[in-house]
């Protein structure tokens, strides 16, 4: 017998489409689910929206120490783990801060790197795979330490990561992947078929269990790293897009087009390489992701889904995720594929939009029928390995590099920034090389 579909009430007042507003054709976009804001994320769509602070274009001649480009989460974090130990410290960002990636992302706190364990361990062996997990689960744990202890308004929450397979030859991968991270000395729990259930709500052959995992809000994180950089005596440029870097005799000039910056060193904490380094991007792979967020939920409704405490993620090919906001509402993530032209991505959305919800049904019956409240895409770029790229290039002098984070997260952009921070005071552990060019 089929359970009948409850009606879930978006608590936001009701809107029409809004994808004019982003310049794209109000043509391409039915009409047919009046209250669904196609490109507008969730995160930027909130009522009482984060206090930001004042960040005006770089004007004039400047010198520094290290100039960052990038202003997402990544780069935030290591303009302030530079500004906090003395280190003068620009950042440039070509639109404003958080806006880009960072306002785009689903908020997972991730105990992993974003590759499976058994995958690492036959590309680079048991000692490196072991190290990097390691490492990718203390940048987790640390990242949730520093965001409680400098007060960060992110609705930060403690989760479990739940791994979750649906058909019987994905749960015999899952075990393998339990298996070899038991035998590596690894935390996880292996919940078979009949506990599924009650962990995520939705039915399942098996589920592996990590803890060590979180979910916040990653636009306010991100302001809110930025205001601690600034504090910290940083200087923050909004509207200051790189045009050229020049490494000269002693230093590097980067260029703005309304400034000049002379630095010992530039940072770039981007998704991709730019202003004259496309010669890197052979080294990465980018993918277009989809979201939707449906309307935010009472508690009765959303216990009706199963547990809210977890973060979800699947197996299938393009695999999904899900997690619980702190206002109720249900994010959800897939469908992942290249990059389509500017000219196709407001049909594209819409279609995918479309794909997402009836793909959550799959698992969630109880939602089939109700439009998302939003949706919004973002590219995620990851080195070919799936593993961050930090450090820097022979090729590139008085370069630094943090690339390809879009698999770890906020995770590997702690790393990325501690990396850093290390190498720039000169105290670099050996194993910071295994996410090094080359490696």
């Amino acid at each position: 017998m089929s359970q009948a579909s409850p009606t879930f009430k978006s608590r936001r007042r009701p809107a029409t489409t809004d994808v004019a507003r982003r310049g794209l054709p109000p043509t391409s976009v039915p009409t047919t689910r009046p209250i669904t804001r196609y490109g507008f994320s969730y995160w930027t769509m909130r009522p009482a929206p984060p206090a930001r602070g004042s960040y005006p274009p770089l004007r004039g001649s400047h010198a520094c120490d290290v100039v960052v480009v990038g202003g997402g989460l990544a780069g935030c974090l290591v303009a302030h783990e530079l500004a906090r130990t003395g280190t003068r410290v620009v950042l440039l960002e070509r639109d404003r801060v958080g806006n880009g990636g960072t306002a785009g992302d689903l908020g997972i706190v991730q105990p992993t790197p974003g590759v499976r364990f058994v995958d690492l361990r036959e590309a680079r062996g048991l000692r490196a795979a072991r190290s990097i997990w390691d490492a990718s689960r203390r940048a987790a744990l640390e990242w949730m330490a520093f965001a409680r202890r400098t007060r960060l308004r992110c609705a930060l929450e403690a989760v479990d990561f739940l791994e979750f397979a649906t058909t019987t030859d994905a749960a015999a991968q899952l075990e393998r992947e339990y298996a070899a991270l038991k035998d590596a000395g690894f935390d996880a729990s292996w919940l078979p078929g009949r506990r599924v259930r009650q962990v995520t709500g939705a039915e399942g052959e098996a589920t592996m269990k990590l803890t060590g995992a979180g979910v916040f809000d990653p636009y306010r994180a991100c302001l809110g790293v930025a205001r601690l950089a600034a504090k910290a005596g940083a200087m923050l440029c909004e509207q200051s897009e790189v045009t050229r870097v020049a490494v000269r005799r002693h230093d590097v000039e980067v260029v703005t087009p309304k400034a000049t910056v002379a630095a010992a060193t530039v940072l770039f904490a981007s998704r991709l390489p730019t202003a004259g380094l496309r010669a890197l991007e052979r080294h990465f792979w980018t993918e277009e992701r989809y979201v939707v967020a449906l309307p935010e939920m009472t508690p009765s409704e959303r216990r009706r889904l199963g547990p809210t405490g977890t973060v979800v993620a699947d197996l299938a090919v393009p695999p999904h995720a899900w997690r619980w906001t702190a206002d109720g509402a249900l994010l959800f993530t897939g469908a992942a594929q290249r990059p389509v032209p500017s000219r196709q991505q407001a049909q594209t959305l819409v279609q995918r939009t479309g794909q997402l919800m009836y793909e959550l049904s799959l698992h969630y019956p109880q939602v089939s029928g109700t439009p998302a409240a939003s949706s919004w895409s973002g590219r995620v770029t990851t080195a070919g390995d799936g593993l961050p790229i930090v450090g820097s290039h022979r090729a590139f002098p008085r370069h630094l590099f943090a690339l390809g984070l879009g698999a770890a997260g906020v995770s590997g952009a702690w790393l990325a920034a501690r990396m850093l921070a290390r190498r720039l005071a000169g105290s670099s552990d050996r194993r910071d090389e295994l996410f090094a060019f080359g490696r």
